[in-house]
């Protein structure tokens, strides 16, 4: 229970399981605002059916918090290699293990009505999508192949959707693989869908383009 979990033991074959988010949580929100008030002129009081609720109740909704459900995957011993939320910069969080491992997700679920909703209203890219949000998916486990069913049964007894998402694969640039989108990232990675930006060897800025 004490040990820090670095990422430093993630090898190829490893099972990312997700698990689900109840929706923006806290980061992407600048965004969501100005897309929701400003371009589609939505009121904060005012219901959308395809959330069931206001704008400004869906803009509330408070961020989960998966603590227990992973503490008691700790206490049982599981065979887990790494932790991460998945927050601004989505899935690319993964790329901060230690290990040099990319990362193929081939499943995604299906992200909660919020998303398309912003989607749709401000014409926004998968692209730019899966780079603020969360996408439905709040936090991910890596763990060894012969533990991934367990990580998903103690995620649900906390009340929590979990899936396989995918597994790692060995690549010193640590890029992230939104398969079913045809995305594929880097932290190195500054190209988003087919533009591209000069200048920099090393950029900081982080992104998804299209898959070669």
């Amino acid at each position: 229970m004490e040990a820090i979990l670095t990422g430093e033991g993630v090898e190829p074959g490893d099972i990312i399981v997700g698990l689900g988010s109840a929706g923006i949580h806290s980061n992407g929100l600048t965004l969501a605002r100005e897309v929701l008030l400003s371009r589609a002129g939505y009121r904060i009081d005012q219901h959308v059916p395809e959330l069931k609720r206001t704008v400004g109740e869906e803009l509330l909704e408070p961020t989960l918090i998966y603590v227990r459900a992973i503490l008691a995957m700790l206490k049982e011993r599981l065979p887990i290699k790494a932790l991460f939320h998945i927050t601004g910069e989505g899935f690319l969080n993964l790329a901060r293990v230690k290990s040099p491992v990319g990362f193929r997700i081939e499943a995604l679920p299906e992200p909660p009505p919020i998303f398309p909703l912003i989607q749709r209203a401000g014409e926004i890219s998968d692209a730019e999508m899966y780079r603020v949000f969360n996408m439905g998916v709040g936090f991910c486990v890596i763990v060894t192949p012969n533990a991934a069913d367990r990580i998903t049964q103690f995620a649900e007894a906390s009340g929590f959707a979990a899936q396989w998402l995918g597994h790692c694969v060995e690549d010193p640039e640590r890029r992230v693989w939104l398969e079913p989108k045809d995305l594929v990232g880097s932290k190195l990675d500054i190209r988003i869908g087919h533009e591209s930006y000069a200048g920099t060897r090393r950029p900081r800025v982080l992104g998804y383009r299209a898959r070669p």
